[in-house]
């Protein structure tokens, strides 16, 4: 009987169904992020962790229900014919359009198949008859870390070889791009995180300089520190010029002191300290003329930008003034110019009183600029008494923006590197070393076992066929004894 069991099996698993097993071998690439064993600081257990959670996912239902879905995606290219409708899912394959679309939004949008759903049930049947039903895929997938070592070797079995290649490399590719959208979900926070901050911080800038060109425009300022600049060098220049011109002032009075000594010894009397000749109408008015001239001279000095052609023409109609009035003044004393000419050259010391006149002019207009270039600097200090609160807010502002500047650019900094991190996410995490390729011959079935397993079945069950007749012989011969007793 056992001897007739193990050859009835032995005969069966001929006509047994053949599967093909289609393998892959792939690297999980933990060097880059510090997970390696070798890397100081890291725990076994989050290597394991990780090999774990790549199992997972292989075998979740995201990735199988995308498998599945690009399955009828070639199948709708006519790129393979591992599916065939029955009589339930005629309605699909009367509106294939439909169908694409639907299948198409699925995949696109990662959803997954709902057997709640009518549509999604007749498509979940015909994967079911076509050996694509989900705990059928997981039931035929074997993933295996290679002892201690990155490596993972994974194997599917189905039917047919090229159907067994065709998904394991559907699989394959799906698991990389899951486990790289789970690696960028990660940082995709981050950066948006880090993006709400930026815009937060240019807005923030944005109304800072904002702030600030206004405060400028308000108090008519373009360049502080071209400003502080030019009030500076404005106080030093008029400071500068009052000191020469008190100077040139007390310089002027000694020679002219001097010169009226000269001319005591002369018999000669100053032009110029004749109280007649002073009321003159004609020389008040050249020495009017002069000190506006030397006004005008002043301002257009002190201007930023002047024009040279017109300072020089001042300067020529003042040189003309003062010889108008020397010639007036001399004239006034009775010499004509001929005589003023041979006095000259006959007695030199003669032309003191025309020196005299000079020396004079120059310091009653020397004197006629102290109150200008002193009302000058008032005006000047009072400017910069009054700009000292616009300078201090100004600086204040423009230190605002500066901060705001570098926190945008911080910032800016970050959110490139999250957006980078990103993008580099999961790249190469998971590396294909041996590609599926189809089986060359189908698994070997286990004949020897199952003879073996049947062989040792068939004597147990004819053990226990004996032991359970005995026993009952045993307990049947007791009970007739008794009874005849």
């Amino acid at each position: 009987m056992p001897l007739l069991s193990g050859v009835a099996v032995l005969a069966g698993s001929f006509l047994m169904e053949k599967h093909y097993s289609s393998q892959a071998r792939i690297l999980l690439n933990l060097k880059d992020k510090k997970l390696s064993l070798i890397d100081q600081g890291v725990q076994q257990y989050e290597i394991d962790t990780h090999f774990d959670n790549l199992f997972q996912l292989l075998k979740s239902r995201s990735v199988v229900d995308k498998v599945r879905q690009r399955v009828l995606t070639d199948w709708f290219l006519a790129q393979h014919e591992f599916l065939e409708f029955s009589e339930e899912q005629e309605q699909l394959s009367k509106d294939l359009d439909h169908f694409k679309n639907y299948n198409s939004n699925l995949y696109e949008q990662g959803l997954l198949y709902d057997s709640r759903n009518v549509y999604d049930a007749t498509v979940l049947s015909l994967f079911e008859e076509n050996g694509l039903a989900y705990e059928h895929i997981i039931e035929n997938l074997n993933v295996y870390r290679m002892e201690t070592s990155n490596y993972i070797a994974i194997t599917l079995t189905a039917e047919d070889p090229d159907k067994s290649t065709y998904l394991l490399e559907l699989l394959l590719d799906e698991l990389v791009i899951n486990n790289q959208a789970i690696a960028k979900a990660k940082y995709i926070a981050k950066r948006e995180q880090t993006e709400e901050l930026v815009q937060k911080a240019k807005v923030d800038l944005a109304i800072k300089e904002k702030k600030f060109e206004n405060f400028k425009i308000n108090n008519n300022i373009i360049n502080l520190d071209e400003y502080t600049r030019t009030i500076v060098n404005q106080v030093v220049d008029m400071e500068v010029r009052l000191i020469h011109l008190k100077e040139a002032i007390t310089s002027k009075r000694n020679a002219l002191s001097k010169l009226e000594d000269m001319l005591e010894q002369e018999k000669l009397v100053a032009p110029v300290n004749d109280q007649a000749l002073n009321n003159n109408f004609r020389i008040l008015a050249l020495k009017d003329s002069l000190k506006q001239v030397g006004e005008q001279l002043f301002f257009l000095t002190i201007q930023a930008e002047s024009n040279e052609a017109e300072k020089y023409a001042l300067q020529q109609q003042a040189d003309q003034l003062r010889r108008q009035i020397s010639e007036e003044l001399l004239q006034q004393k009775g010499l004509d110019d001929e005589s003023l000419v041979a006095m000259t050259s006959e007695k030199p010391m003669d032309g003191l009183q025309e020196r005299y006149i000079t020396f004079q002019l120059d310091l009653e207009l020397e004197e006629s600029m102290v109150p200008l270039v002193q009302n000058e600097l008032k005006r000047i200090k009072g400017y910069a008494k009054d700009f000292a609160p616009l300078e201090f807010s100004m600086y204040s502002l423009e230190r605002d923006v500066k901060v705001a500047q570098e926190k945008y650019l911080q910032l800016l900094s970050k959110l490139e590197t999250a957006v980078l991190a990103e993008k580099e996410a999961g790249v190469k995490d998971i590396i294909i070393i041996d590609t599926p390729l189809p089986p060359d011959k189908p698994e070997e079935a286990k004949r020897i076992l199952m003879v073996i397993g049947a062989f040792v079945a068939t004597l147990i069950l004819l053990a226990g066929t004996v032991v359970s007749i005995e026993i009952y012989r045993f307990y049947n011969a007791d009970i007739r004894a008794l009874l005849r007793s």
